[in-house]
């Protein structure tokens, strides 16, 4: 039985050790899946909030953002709720920022306070002034990853496809913790299911089979023992009810052989106790014959 309980223990802890490197696996890509979806939206925010933003360009090239800022702002102020795979959104999510082609912000539809500020070496920034793919994901408090912002930049060009400042479209990873969160706890509890199924299978196992092996082993003993131990009780599984009667017949036939050699012993030992008598009064009727 101990050898038993070292295979039940590694089993149970390498299914363990399975399930947890799963579960790992699998949040893991659903956190990067989420943002990357969410990334991909962003792109084309950008590009939209860019474009619209150049077809309003005047000829000093100076970047019109109060029309977009009051649209976003209308936006804002929209009463709406929309079940997204069970959760519900009510308000817009995403801001904006714009900058010169200098990298220094002129507007922002969310922090005021950032206007002025140089953003020139942030990736969104200065990837975008060099037309190229711009994204970045930075924390607004350092030590909380729960601040996280996602930004997805897009160049803002004149007629002449000059570069003349940069449209940068951000949202809070924040926003979008409700549906991993959701994710996490539906691959919680199938992981929770799957693991409840096994952990079944295992203590019906030890029921139906290792159970009923445990006591037919302490009958076995006893009868090694010379014992008459009453027949186990071992529920209704069919291996072991196969195997218990096999034993009980088989201590039946030990039984029985044992009785005819005890048996057999016994007759041995009065028949040799009769022949001796019998010898004795041969002896005595041939003392008497010689006497006469």
């Amino acid at each position: 039985m101990r050898i038993t309980r070292i295979v039940v223990f590694l089993v149970v802890y390498i299914t363990g050790l399975g399930f947890y490197s799963l579960y790992r696996n699998l949040t893991s890509e659903l956190e990067d899946q989420t943002f990357q979806a969410t990334e991909e939206s962003l792109v084309d925010t950008a590009h939209i909030f860019a474009a619209q933003l150049e077809s309003h360009l005047s000829e000093a090239d100076e970047i019109p953002f109060e029309r977009l800022n009051q649209a976003l702002g209308k936006a804002k102020e929209h009463q709406f709720k929309a079940d997204i795979f069970g959760l519900e959104k009510t308000q817009v999510g995403c801001n904006f920022y714009i900058t010169g082609a200098d990298g220094i912000i002129i507007h922002d539809s969310s922090h005021a306070e950032r206007i002025g500020k140089n953003f020139s070496l942030y990736n969104d920034v200065l990837l975008a002034l060099k037309d190229e793919y711009a994204v970045r994901s930075s924390r607004d408090v350092e030590d909380n990853s729960n601040s996280s912002v996602l930004y997805v930049a897009a160049p803002i060009k004149n007629a002449d496809k000059e570069i003349v400042g940069v449209i940068s479209v951000y949202k809070a990873q924040n926003d979008l913790r409700p549906f991993i969160d959701k994710r996490h706890r539906s691959i919680l509890i199938s992981l929770a299911l799957i693991g409840t199924g096994i952990a079944a299978f295992t203590i019906a196992v030890f029921i139906w089979l290792f159970r009923p092996l445990g006591k037919l082993t302490n009958y076995a003993r006893a009868i090694t023992r010379g014992e008459r131990p009453q027949y186990p009780k071992l529920g209704k599984g069919r291996e072991a009810n196969t195997l218990g009667k096999a034993l009980r017949d088989m201590r039946a036939s030990l039984d029985g052989r044992r009785y005819m050699e005890q048996y057999t012993q016994m007759l041995t030992h009065e028949l040799k106790s009769s022949l001796g008598v019998n010898e004795i009064f041969k002896l005595l009727n041939h003392g008497d014959l010689l006497k006469q």
